[in-house]
C-alpha cells in the first residue's frame, strides 16, 4: 500500500471510528478505558519520582540529637547540628540510630537501599489497572464484533478492521495518558502532603516527571492501540462464527506464554535459594514479585478452565451451566482470578512477614514501626489491586450478561426458575474469585511462613503452629474480601440479569 493509500485509509478508519461515538454504551466504555488509563499513567510516573528521588544530591541522614550529616563521594560527609546541640560525631556510627532525612518520607522510600522495592511496588499497582484497561477495550464486544463482521462481509480487510479499533482508542488513550500528571499530582497530595512527617509515600514532583510525561504518555497510547488492534483480530478469521458467538477456547500460544512464564518463576526461585547471598540476589528479589504476578495472570484463565470443567463434572444443572459459562471464554474471567490470585499471594506474604517479625524477637520501637508501617502500606496496596480486580468482575460479568440476553430469556422462557439463573451467576462469580484468592492465599502463606520455620524455629512445635495460623488468616482475609467483591458485583449486576430474563429480551439479536 502507498503512502497516499495508508493515509486514506486511516482517515476513513477514524470517520468510521467517530460514527459510534455518539452511542451512550461506546460513551461509557471511553471513560472507563480513560480513567484505567490515567491511572495507569499515574503509578507509571510515581514509580519514576520515587526512582528518580534524591539522585540530584548527596544523601542526608539525621541523628536521634537532631544533626543532620550529608554523605560525600569518597567516604566523606558533612555535618549541620542545631543551635545548642553538640554532639560527638567521629564516624558514621554515632552510638546511635540514623534515620533518612528526607522531607518526612517514609524509611522505606527515603532509604536509598530500599527505593528500588518501593517502584517495584509501584509498577505493581499498574497491572489491575491495564488488566481493567484491556478488559474495558473487550467492553462490547458482541456489538462491536457483530459490526466488525457486517464490514468484513461488506470488503473490509483484516488490516482496515484493525485501524477503525485503533481509531476508535486512539484519542482516548492520548487524553488519559496526558491527565497522567495530574493525576499523580493528585496522588502525590494524598500520600506525599497529607500524611504525617514519616508516613509519606511520594516525594515531591521533580524534574525528572517534566521528561517522563511525555515518554509515560506515549506508552500509554501504544498499548492502548495495540490492545485494540488484538482485540480486532478475532474479527478478522470468521465473520459468520463472530456474530454467532462461538466459544473461543484457549489457544497454545497462550499454554506456550504461560509455561514459559512459570518457568522463569521458578529459575527464580531456585537462584534465590541457591544462593540468597550473591550478588545478583537483590536483582532476583527486586524481580520475583514481577514474575509472580506475571504467572498468576498467565495462569488464571487456565485457573478458570480447570474450574469450569470441575462444575461440569459435578453434574448439577446450576453447576454445569455455570461450567459452560466459564468454559465459553476463559480469557476475560481469567484476568481476575490471576489478579485475585496475585493478591492472595501478596496476603500470604503478608500475613507470614508479621509471623518473622514476631520470631525475630524484634523490641526496638523504630523497627516495630518500620516493619509495621511496611506491611500496613502493602495490605493498602494489595486492597487497592483487589477492588480493581473488582471492578473488573463487574464489568467482565456485565458484559457476558448483556451478550447471553437472548439465551437467558430462552432459558426462563422454557421453564428455568429466575433463582437458578441467579445462583448460575453467583456460582462463576466466585469460583473465578474466591478459589484463586484462597489459592494464592495457602501458596503465599505457605512459601514465607515455611522458611520462617525452618530459618528461625529450630522445630520448636509452637512456631510451626504460629506458621499454621499465618496460613488461616491469610486465608480468611483473601478469602473473605473476594466474597465479598463478588457478592458486591453480584448485587451491581441484579438490574442487568432482570433484563436479561425479562421477555423483551428474547427478541434480541
Amino acid at each position: 500500500m502507498t503512502r497516499g493509500a495508508a493515509a486514506r485509509a486511516r482517515r476513513a478508519a477514524a470517520v468510521v471510528a467517530r460514527s459510534v461515538g455518539g452511542d451512550p454504551a461506546e460513551r461509557r466504555r471511553r471513560r472507563l478505558l480513560g480513567a484505567a488509563l490515567t491511572c495507569c499513567a499515574a503509578f507509571l510516573l510515581a514509580a519514576i519520582a520515587i526512582g528518580t528521588f534524591g539522585l540530584a544530591g548527596p544523601e542526608c541522614l539525621r541523628t536521634a540529637g537532631g544533626s543532620t550529616v550529608c554523605l560525600a563521594g569518597g567516604g566523606g560527609y558533612s555535618v549541620t547540628s542545631p543551635p545548642g546541640v553538640s554532639e560527638p560525631i567521629d564516624d558514621l556510627t554515632f552510638g546511635g540510630r540514623l534515620v533518612p532525612d528526607t522531607s518526612g518520607l517514609a524509611p522505606y522510600v527515603g532509604e536509598s537501599g530500599l527505593r528500588p522495592g518501593v517502584v517495584v511496588a509501584a509498577l505493581l499497582l499498574v497491572v489491575p489497572f491495564a488488566l481493567f484497561a484491556l478488559q474495558v477495550v473487550r467492553l462490547g464486544s458482541a456489538a462491536r464484533e457483530r459490526r466488525l463482521a457486517a464490514l468484513r462481509l461488506q470488503g473490509s480487510t483484516s488490516a482496515d478492521l484493525r485501524r477503525i479499533a485503533a481509531a476508535e482508542v486512539r484519542g482516548t488513550g492520548l487524553v488519559a495518558g496526558l491527565a497522567g500528571l495530574p493525576a499523580y499530582l493528585g496522588l502525590w497530595l494524598l500520600l506525599g502532603v497529607l500524611p504525617p512527617s514519616g508516613w509519606r509515600l511520594l516525594p515531591p514532583p521533580g524534574p525528572a516527571l517534566v521528561i517522563g510525561w511525555p515518554v509515560v504518555a506515549l506508552l500509554v497510547v501504544v498499548a492502548a492501540v495495540l490492545a485494540a488492534r488484538r482485540a480486532a483480530d478475532v474479527g478478522t478469521v470468521d465473520a459468520i462464527g463472530l456474530t454467532r458467538r462461538r466459544a473461543r477456547p484457549l489457544s497454545r500460544s497462550s499454554a506456550t506464554a504461560t509455561g514459559v512464564t512459570l518457568g522463569v518463576l521458578l529459575l527464580g526461585l531456585a537462584l534465590f535459594v541457591l544462593a540468597p547471598n550473591g550478588a545478583a540476589a537483590g536483582v532476583v528479589v527486586l524481580v520475583l514479585p514481577l514474575v509472580f504476578v506475571a504467572a498468576a495472570v498467565a495462569a488464571g484463565p487456565w485457573i478458570v478452565v480447570a474450574v469450569g470443567r470441575r462444575h461440569l463434572r459435578r453434574g448439577s444443572p446450576v453447576a454445569v451451566l455455570a461450567g459452560r459459562r466459564l468454559l465459553a471464554d476463559p480469557r476475560t474471567p481469567g484476568r481476575v482470578a490471576g489478579v485475585l490470585l496475585a493478591v492472595g499471594l501478596a496476603v500470604g506474604f503478608a500475613v507470614s512477614d508479621v509471623i518473622g517479625i514476631f520470631l525475630s524477637g524484634r523490641t526496638d520501637p523504630y523497627d516495630l514501626a518500620f516493619f509495621g508501617g511496611g506491611i500496613l502500606t502493602a495490605l493498602g496496596a494489595i486492597g487497592l489491586a483487589a477492588v480493581v480486580a473488582a471492578l473488573s468482575l463487574v464489568v467482565g460479568a456485565a458484559e457476558q450478561v448483556l451478550d447471553a440476553r437472548r439465551p437467558t430469556a430462552a432459558l426462563v422462557a422454557l421453564g428455568a426458575e429466575p433463582g437458578t439463573v441467579v445462583r448460575v451467576v453467583r456460582t462463576q462469580l466466585r469460583s473465578v474469585s474466591v478459589l484463586p484468592a484462597i489459592g494464592g492465599a495457602i501458596v503465599g502463606a505457605t512459601l514465607l511462613g515455611g522458611w520462617f520455620v525452618v530459618a528461625e524455629g529450630g522445630g520448636r512445635l509452637w512456631v510451626m503452629a504460629a506458621a499454621l495460623g499465618a496460613v488461616v488468616v491469610a486465608v480468611l482475609l483473601a478469602g473473605g474480601a473476594a466474597a465479598l467483591g463478588a457478592a458486591g458485583a453480584q448485587r451491581l449486576l441484579r438490574r442487568p440479569l432482570a433484563e436479561a430474563m425479562s421477555v423483551e429480551s428474547l427478541r434480541t439479536a
